[in-house]
């Protein structure tokens, strides 16, 4: 998560200096650099679990939330109802016709799609990291981050190397976590987030001059939409109630974070998207008993798109007309959706990639939420 200038905002010169020089340096402490780490809450009676929380909130009392008990997230594309029992049928006295060779036969029902379409991308074949973990050295950290990421996501691999000055960037996110193979796994997927936040700024803002903003969604990937200026995210606030109350609101939706417009919405939806695919490719690397944020994180800003678009659309309607009269923006909602989508269905019966998701992702499934996304995409 970091805080970024928008067009038209009168500190955008200063602004995008302080970033400027936390790009090149991120091992400063300057205001453009707020950092998320992912942090244990200790066992006691629960599962310890990973949260993703910036490094501003250590010694807050945060970084010692308690474990939810585990709740199995539901499908994440909705399932077809069970077909109903056909009646009973009554032979009748003469044979049927056989039918003519001519006889074309019926055309299959095609298969009914979700409104964001077909999404399919290969997953990773699970191979063996072994020679890895036996030959670590933690001089090599780099190397065998590379490594690791290139065997079971090769997708994260490429948004590390291909950011400017990798090898210093992720040294800022893994943190000094290099004493042993485990601990450098621990930080591999808030690597790929925050690395995937600096990508695209590297290959939007800054390569167009501030003309276009870039979400890195693959290696093969990266979609470019015209930057614009909208409606502080904080806004959406009044929308979250009881269990949509989660630890996301305090860091993303208050303070200068919260002034922050729908592009990085989208962005954090895009590196949160990364978080889950990273947790499955090394799901059978977590400790026993050790449950992570990744699926909370993605459903959370799902479901933050979903209300920012109805808040823009009932109380902003000049920036929606301007977001919706942007078709790379559209696309962008679709190819986010439709990826977030295929990862949910992937990993739906791995609970150790989840904390407390269920009700955040029950909103994000109902039927009006749903027709917000659609609605905007596609008339």
């Amino acid at each position: 998560m970091r805080s970024r200038p928008q067009a038209g905002d009168g500190r955008l010169v200063v602004a995008l200096l302080l970033l400027l020089s936390s790009l090149l340096d991120l091992s400063g402490t300057g205001p453009a650099r707020v950092a998320a780490a992912g942090l244990l809450a200790p066992a006691q009676d629960l599962p310890a679990a990973v949260v993703y929380l910036p490094m501003a909130l250590r010694g807050t009392g945060m970084d010692q939330l308690p474990s939810p008990p585990s709740v199995q997230p539901p499908s994440a594309t909705p399932r077809p109802s069970p077909t109903a029992t056909r009646p009973l049928v009554v032979p009748t006295l003469e044979p049927t016709a056989t039918p003519s060779p001519t006889t074309a036969p019926p055309s299959p029902t095609p298969k009914q799609l979700p409104w964001w379409g077909a999404y399919d991308e290969p997953l990773t074949a699970m191979a063996s990291l072994d020679n890895l973990r036996s030959g670590y050295r933690a001089a090599a950290w780099y190397t065998t981050l590379l490594a690791v990421l290139q065997s079971r996501y090769p997708t994260g691999n490429a948004v590390v190397s291909r950011l400017k000055d990798s090898q210093k960037n992720a040294a800022t996110w893994v943190g000094g976590q290099t004493g042993s193979f485990d601990a450098l796994l621990g930080r591999v997927g808030l690597t790929v987030h925050e690395m995937d936040h600096q990508l695209g700024w590297q290959e939007g803002i800054l390569a167009t001059g501030l003309q276009q903003y870039a979400y890195v969604v693959r290696g093969d990937l990266t979609l470019l939409v015209p930057q614009m200026e909208t409606f502080p995210r904080s806004e959406i606030v009044p929308y979250l109630k009881g269990p949509l109350l989660n630890m996301y609101k305090p860091i993303y939706l208050e303070g200068d974070s919260g002034k922050q417009g729908f592009l990085t919405v989208l962005d954090e939806f895009n590196a949160y998207t990364h978080s889950l695919f990273v947790g499955y490719g090394l799901r059978d690397q977590t400790p026993k008993g050790q449950r992570q944020s990744d699926r909370d994180g993605l459903v959370t800003f799902m479901m933050y798109t979903q209300f920012y678009l109805r808040h823009a659309r009932t109380t902003h309607p000049a920036d929606y007309a301007r977001l919706r009269a942007a078709p790379e923006i559209r696309q962008a909602v679709k190819t986010l959706w439709a990826r977030a989508n295929f990862i949910l269905d992937v990993t739906e019966d791995i609970p150790s990639l989840a904390l407390d998701a269920a009700a955040v992702e029950a909103e994000m499934r109902k039927a009006d939420m749903q027709a917000e996304l659609r609605d905007f995409v596609l008339k």
